[in-house]
């Protein structure tokens, strides 16, 4: 992806949000795999900084059961570590706050096992000390083009509802233009919200009545349902989310999605197609 700079939207400006830069691109575009199977796995995880929920996905990607890794709160060191283990893949990393368990910080990431580029993007959050923002990886699947990416948005600024708000909308910026381009684009993360808040309405496209987004998600798809439904994924209810531009995803297509319990978020997994 080509490295850029861009200004924010007038209502990232309006929350306080400003853009720090891009922090991890690079420029030469992935070739398109030749044409295959479209079923497309995915995995999608807040780890809340346990080491051994970072691995269980790791193995996913390891042993062939998943085709792409989305994870936050991850430390960097682990991060560098797999980068060492498997210089093949594709990793895409950015980095939202230091933390006494992750003393070198910790952040999103994104995970290709296989050749392909990344692109990172932050975005400056007054009020929490952190930086939160988007790390993606794009790569050929099935002939298809395909973006990938992780994010956390905004926990606890006294604002943080128009804050999150404007990272949606920036978020929806940025992949416009994969979308007009013809190109697959899956977004999954901690949203730390609920499906029917309007921070969300940049991604949702459905019900058309109030969404404004280009995106079904994983819990729609399972029931082939527009309304925003899905089982909870934390204690907080569901704020964790699997997205699939409607382009290559539509509703029709289906998924199966399976959660894994664990002590804080749930993990996970999404199999669907891309057309």
């Amino acid at each position: 992806m080509q490295h850029r700079t861009r200004p924010l939207l007038a209502a990232l400006a309006a929350a306080g949000v400003t853009a720090a830069g891009l922090v991890g691109t690079t420029a030469a575009a992935p070739t398109a795999e030749a044409a295959g199977p479209t079923t497309i796995r995915v995995v999608q995880h807040n780890t809340d900084q346990h080491k051994d929920r970072f691995l269980e996905v790791v193995r996913d990607l390891e042993q062939g059961r998943a085709d792409v890794g989305l994870m936050q709160e991850v430390c960097q060191s682990w991060v560098k570590d797999l980068k060492k283990k498997h210089k093949g893949w594709t990793v895409s990393y950015h980095e939202q706050t230091s933390n006494p368990d992750c003393p070198a910080g910790k952040g999103n990431v994104a995970i290709r096992p296989g050749k392909g580029s990344v692109f990172a993007e932050a975005y400056n959050v007054p009020g929490e000390g952190k930086t939160f923002g988007l790390a993606c990886v794009a790569f050929g699947f099935g002939g298809i083009r395909t973006h990938a990416c992780s994010t956390h948005l905004s926990t606890y600024d006294t604002n943080a509802a128009v804050v999150r708000r404007g990272e949606t909308e920036r978020i929806k910026a940025i992949t416009n233009s994969w979308i007009d381009a013809k190109d697959a684009v899956i977004v999954a993360g901690d949203m730390n919200s609920q499906p029917t808040s309007t921070e969300l309405d940049p991604l949702y496209l459905y019900p058309a009545s109030r969404s404004e987004g280009r995106f079904v998600e994983a819990g729609q798809l399972a029931r082939d349902r527009k309304k925003r439904v899905g089982p909870d994924t934390h204690r907080k209810g569901k704020i964790d989310y699997v997205f699939f531009s409607e382009n290559h995803t539509p509703l029709a297509a289906g998924a199966k999605l399976a959660q894994e319990k664990t002590s804080g978020h749930k993990i996970l997994r999404v199999t669907t197609t891309l057309r």
